[in-house]
């Protein structure tokens, strides 16, 4: 496996002043096996805790704030840490010792020089809970699915990886075929780790142990709601949400319409579902735009938007979409296909820390373009095309109405710049954007 994100973890390693570092991100993503991969790679030592499955430990912890009694009581775990410097510390599952992530905050203040980083299941619910989170003393990264450029690498595929990240376009016209069917089988498999590595294992033959292994990562994350939220009215409502996405992305415009929903139809009373699912990393709320003013953010109606899973794999899994019908090419899938790439250019985006995403529709939703970005000073339209025919009306309209300088349209068409700043960026080249946006001498910095 090759994560992008330990590049991440080594330049926090450098950093002068570091606070302890909590690793985010949705069960199953691979946050335990990239935080023992960075300590077996860059450390001379290394500190295991796993707090769920050894509730002593929690005792070490009683008073978080004797960090000389947590670190003597450690080394006396773990041998004799002479070396804290050299020694990294792996609090994991840290959500099931609260006095644990109270004690990154004394850490921070009282001993510094110790490398630590925590990582745990549902920490973006833990941090609204009552008990006192480091607020102000720590560090966040997190960790997404396996972006496509990381799944080239588990395939055997650094050339291509590599021939994107070099933005080779020569090459890439001439691997064309072979990384349309990776797109494909991508689509399919999507990024979870322990996906990727059975289809990896597999050549990428066998489509039916990822299947099994995704419907287990969707029934884990079920099993949560039942475990996690106590209110029973909430619980219901998150499994409302969550069951009807892949339906709402299945419409014409992907539009999340409460109304279709079963039981209530008041937005109001799915607020606290939603908000459970976003801190849970598990969907992607994305906000309509309905004019094009920086920032964005200000200008987003909250009240009408999209709903994306965190993973294009467990969408196609949800749905209950074959391989077959995602390597064919076949009209009956053309609407849901067409779903299928902006889920997952909506992940890749995310993947690249672009946040700040939105889409765009008009008043009465005649013309609407998939996701708009902005760096704080540009605004760039992205349309997202499934297929070759990539003629749509929308886009030709928003360009004539606000002349953006920059453009984008993504589908499977090769890579071309055209005079009035449209760039046509294939699917496979999504990961790209950002320098595609820096080249058009914008601020692009996230």
């Amino acid at each position: 496996m090759k994560r992008f994100l330990i590049d991440k973890l080594i330049e926090w390693k450098n950093r002068k002043n570091r606070k302890p570092l909590i690793l985010e991100g949705a069960r199953q993503t691979g946050k335990t096996w990239l935080l023992k991969e960075f300590a077996r790679t860059e450390y001379e030592y290394s500190c295991y805790l796993l707090f769920d499955q050894n509730p002593q430990l929690s005792e070490i912890f009683r008073n978080p704030s004797d960090i000389s009694f947590i670190t003597k009581s450690l080394a006396t775990i773990f041998g004799s840490i002479t070396k804290p410097r050299d020694t990294l510390f792996i609090f994991d599952e840290i959500q099931a010792c609260p006095e644990a992530m109270t004690s990154l905050k004394y850490f921070a203040e009282l001993a510094p020089e110790y490398n630590i980083v925590a990582a745990g299941s549902l920490l973006g619910i833990a941090e609204h809970s009552t008990y006192s989170f480091p607020v102000g003393k720590v560090e966040f990264l997190t960790l997404y699915p396996m972006t496509f450029c990381e799944f080239l690498y588990a395939m055997g595929k650094e050339n291509i990886a590599k021939a994107i990240a070099e933005e080779n376009h020569r090459l890439l016209k001439a691997l064309g075929n072979e990384t349309s069917l990776l797109y494909r089988q991508y689509i399919y498999i999507g990024g979870m780790p322990e996906v990727v590595q059975s289809f990896a294992d597999s050549n990428g033959m066998d489509y039916i142990i990822p299947r099994e292994i995704q419907n287990d990562i969707l029934k884990s994350y079920s099993n949560d709601f039942s475990k996690h939220i106590k209110d029973e009215n909430t619980r219901k409502r998150v499994e409302v949400v969550w069951d009807a996405i892949p339906k709402q992305l299945a419409k014409e415009n992907r539009k999340f319409v409460f109304s279709a929903l079963r039981g209530s139809h008041r937005a109001t009373d799915y607020e606290n579902a939603l908000k459970w699912l976003q801190d849970a990393g598990l969907i992607y709320p994305i906000y309509v735009l309905r004019t094009q003013k920086i920032p964005t953010s200000a200008y987003e109606n909250q009240s009408i938007f999209k709903i994306y899973m965190l993973d294009v794999g467990l969408l196609g899994a949800k749905a209950g979409l074959s391989h077959l019908a995602i390597l064919a090419d076949t009209t009956n899938l053309i609407e849901f296909k067409g779903a299928l790439a902006e889920q997952y250019v909506c992940q890749e985006l995310i993947a690249q820390r672009i946040f700040n995403i939105h889409y765009y529709a008009n008043e009465n939703s005649t013309s609407e373009i998939e996701f708009i970005i902005d760096n704080g000073l540009d605004i760039i339209p992205i349309e997202v095309k499934s297929i070759i025919n990539v003629y749509a009306k929308s886009l030709k309209s928003y360009m004539e109405k606000f002349k953006p300088e920059l453009s984008l349209r993504i589908s499977m068409l090769g890579y071309e710049e055209q005079i009035n700043g449209l760039v046509n960026l294939p699917l496979s080249e999504v990961s790209n954007i950002p320098k595609i946006v820096g080249k058009k001498n914008t601020l692009y910095n996230k």
